[in-house]
């Protein structure tokens, strides 16, 4: 005596059932485990017929039998969309094989940028009913980039993460540069500093605009390097060739750029005064002397033998070259002391 089992099924296609598949097996005990095609929480029509060396009798009733559940498979069908600066719309699919009916979903979330200053920077776990396969995600932070993972659960526990989805957030607008200060000053050079940005909103770079403040008739302009993170922000730069004891109106320009966006904020301008230079005084010895233009005189000690007349030029020396000559020639007595005096501008 043997026995011969048929059993009947849909065949086991991802998301969904495919075609009846129909598989037979025999046994010649009264009981017997079915391995082949068998599959978690799906749908058999079993039937069962005797035999002997007569020949075989006819199928049994139809036993109609579903599997128990067991865990989701993973889920790796994520997408990300109507990504901004702080948001993005996360949706994904059911995995291939539910192997049950699920219930839920979590859903991680991480910021794997590490940004040096990201305190925000955090890993959250969300759980969504399984009818809202989606989900909005706020108060992210800008120009960062995002890993998710998905699992799903049912009657029989959670699956496991399948494969992680990043993507990245649209830059922001760039905190205003604040404290605008000068440190070194000379006749021609204002080294410009200001305070080191709170919120890191993508790669920026400062432009720093002097402006002649009597009738802006000169700009000079002055870059950064591009921070590419909020330890590579720039907090100073430096510009040169300025005239001599002149005041000029500075304003710090914030660009945050990348990819088609771009983002400008000003500094409120402040007024930085450059230091003065030197006269120089030219006499006919010849001989040159510099002189503070504060000082407004200078004493030469002379040592002569007889009365000489002396002619002395001055003239004023900027960064942008020298001014007119103002002269004069007088006498010069033996053992005397020559002492010029220049007439204010």
């Amino acid at each position: 005596m043997f026995y011969t089992i048929k059993y009947i099924f849909e065949r086991h296609v991802c998301r969904g059932k495919g075609d009846l598949q129909e598989k037979l097996t025999t046994v010649t005990t009264a009981s017997a485990k079915l391995h082949e095609s068998i599959f978690p929480y799906w749908d058999y029509i079993i039937m069962i017929s005797a035999a002997n060396t007569l020949g075989s009798g006819n199928y049994s009733n139809v036993l109609n039998v579903r599997t128990q559940a067991s865990i989701p498979g993973d889920i790796d069908d994520i997408t990300s969309s109507e990504v901004s600066s702080n948001k993005a719309e996360i949706s994904w699919l059911d995995p291939c094989f539910s192997n049950g009916i699920l219930d839920s979903f979590y859903v991680e979330i991480k910021n794997i940028s590490n940004q040096n200053n990201d305190v925000e920077g955090w890993t959250a776990t969300l759980k969504i009913p399984s009818n809202e396969p989606h989900l909005k995600l706020e108060q992210l932070l800008p120009f960062r980039n995002y890993s998710v993972r998905i699992k799903a659960a049912n009657s029989a526990g959670n699956g496991s993460y399948g494969r992680n989805h990043e993507f990245q957030t649209a830059i922001d607008v760039p905190d205003v540069p604040s404290d605008v200060h000068s440190s070194t000053i000379t006749s021609s050079l204002i080294e410009i500093h200001w305070s080191i940005a709170t919120h890191y909103t993508g790669p920026t770079i400062y432009t720093v605009i002097i402006i002649d403040a009597r009738d802006n008739s000169r700009i000079y302009t002055n870059k950064t390097n591009n921070g590419w993170g909020i330890d590579e922000l720039a907090t100073d730069c430096s510009v040169t060739g300025l005239d001599a004891f002149w005041n000029y109106s500075v304003t710090v320009i914030a660009e945050t750029a990348h990819a088609n966006l771009s983002y400008r904020r000003n500094s409120s301008s402040v007024i930085i005064q450059t230091a003065e230079d030197h006269y120089e005084i030219v006499l006919m010895f010849p001989t040159q002397f510099q002189v503070r233009a504060s000082d407004g005189f200078l004493t030469i000690p002379v040592s002569l033998a007889n009365t000489i007349n002396v002619t002395v030029q001055v003239r004023a020396a900027t960064a942008v070259g020298l001014g007119t000559i103002e002269e004069i020639s007088l006498a010069v007595e033996p053992g005397g002391i020559f002492q010029y005096y220049r007439t204010k501008m």
